[in-house]
């Protein structure tokens, strides 16, 4: 069965902000305001709807320890600015860690977007909108009870990992890790790949290969992602290309 979301943008306001920073970077309170009117075709009909997309804000900071370390800290919020439904969360929790890092790479623990969630980079161009990647790829998670680690970067190689403790006795703990090369916004190398795995995440393996690269002022990117249910009962494929 093929999906489609084709949000057809009306008008939008949209701002991020950061409202204090002291001096020692120990703490800084940003946000991002982005609402939109909007008409969606799913194919079967459409409809026009006031819709906040991604909308968040959150506190972040660090501090410098001995030994080269240093610990930080991030708690962010989703807020919905559009609709005040009953059976909807108008502030839900978005990542929230904390963390050290050092000349060994850097470690945090807490609520966090998986290694192949975050290894997508700037490729999907509709990731703050209803027509987000989530709407057809599986993979897009933020769990509970992460420990996450990202290397030190290698000549532009970097592998990380995230590990999931289950809560359940029936479930099986979970595992999203992989390798990066370069940097996903494109602004210090001209390339940028990823090759990513979940198992045993959210009731599905998944392995994903994204890349990313500009020709002249225009970024073009790929993914490609293959994933089934940890039973084997279903499986499918999934292509992304942008720019």
């Amino acid at each position: 069965m093929k999906r489609y979301s084709v949000p057809l943008l009306i008008a939008a306001t949209a701002a991020s902000f950061s409202t204090f920073a002291n001096d020692d970077d120990s703490l800084t309170v940003y946000g991002r305001a982005n609402v939109s009117l909007q008409s969606n075709d799913y194919g079967n009909g459409a409809d026009t709807e006031v819709v906040s997309n991604s909308s968040r804000f959150g506190f972040k900071g660090a501090a410098e320890l001995e030994s080269d370390l240093e610990v930080f800290y991030q708690i962010e919020f989703g807020v919905d600015l559009a609709d005040s439904d009953d059976d909807k969360d108008a502030v839900t929790n978005r990542n929230q860690v904390v963390g050290l890092r050092g000349n060994f790479g850097e470690v945090m623990i807490g609520r966090y977007d998986t290694f192949l969630k975050d290894s997508q980079g700037s490729v999907d161009e509709f990731k703050h909108y209803e027509a987000d990647l989530k709407s057809l790829f599986r993979g897009e998670n933020r769990p509970d009870n992460t420990l996450t680690y990202y290397s030190p970067s290698f000549n532009n190689f970097k592998f990380g990992v995230t590990y999931i403790a289950s809560e359940n006795d029936n479930e099986d703990d979970g595992f999203s890790f992989g390798l990066l090369y370069g940097d996903s916004k494109l602004k210090k190398t001209n390339y940028y790949a990823a090759l990513a795995f979940d198992r045993d995440v959210n009731g599905y393996d998944i392995t994903q290969l994204t890349g990313a690269t500009k020709f002249g002022k225009t970024r073009v990117g790929v993914a490609l992602q293959q994933f089934e249910t940890i039973n084997g009962a279903n499986d499918s494929d999934g292509y992304l290309v942008s720019a």
